[in-house]
């Protein structure tokens, strides 16, 4: 009797989609799916099997798959979509909401910093800058007003709208109260936040001159 064919799980398939966008991705760069198993370290037949769901990694072959692409096993077993095997980086990701992209970024930034200290070339500041940005009350942090801005088509057009970013709905505001606000269009609500994005960025570029003179 032949071996029974291995049932596909929901671990299976998501390891085999996973492999699948991993080996695209490398292709994208001008690889052969050939030349990506022999960087690997694993055969042809085996990769295309793994991204097939007919067959399953074994644990030395799991390894060799997840250091070829840079990955975490977490990330091709499924168990999460952070792609870094970094822990440090695993656990900024889970902590904070924020991309793996955005969070190697903000190393570079910081880095950047470092240089110009050591090197005696002109610190922009860009890391105290971030800080600022961030550290801000949530109501006046210029991160806040730039969400709000990207978020203006979703301001429905019953509402005014202030000069100073202040939405009011319509059926809420008494004529007495209308002083100062207008009806919403697309244009005056880009506008005001942008007017207030920019008010914020001078108190913050302010404050940092200040505190560097100091």
């Amino acid at each position: 009797m032949g071996r029974k064919p291995r049932e596909s799980t929901a671990v299976t398939k998501e390891f085999a989609d996973r492999i699948s966008e991993l080996i695209q991705e490398k292709k994208e760069t001008g690889l052969s799916h050939e030349e990506i198993c022999t960087q690997a370290g694993v055969a042809s037949g085996a990769m295309s099997e793994w991204a097939s769901d007919t067959k399953t990694a074994n644990i030395d072959s799991l390894y060799k798959i997840a250091k070829y692409f840079g990955v975490s096993t977490d990330y091709l077993l499924g168990l999460t979509d952070i792609r870094s095997p970094d822990v440090n980086i695993q656990k900024l990701a889970k902590e904070t909401g924020l991309s793996e992209e955005c969070i190697e970024a903000l190393k570079t930034i910081h880095e950047t910093d470092v240089v110009a200290d050591k090197t005696g070339r002109v610190k922009y500041e860009f890391s105290e800058t971030i800080n600022f940005l961030v550290e801000s009350e949530p109501d006046f942090s210029p991160i806040v007003w730039i969400g709000r801005y990207l978020s203006v088509p979703e301001i429905k057009a019953d509402h005014y709208i202030s000069v100073d970013g202040k939405v009011r709905k319509k059926s809420n505001c008494r004529s007495i109260d209308r002083d100062g606000f207008v009806d919403i269009s697309q244009d005056v609500i880009e506008d005001a936040f942008l007017q207030r994005v920019a008010s914020e960025l001078m108190s913050i570029k302010l404050k940092l001159n200040a505190d560097r003179n100091h």
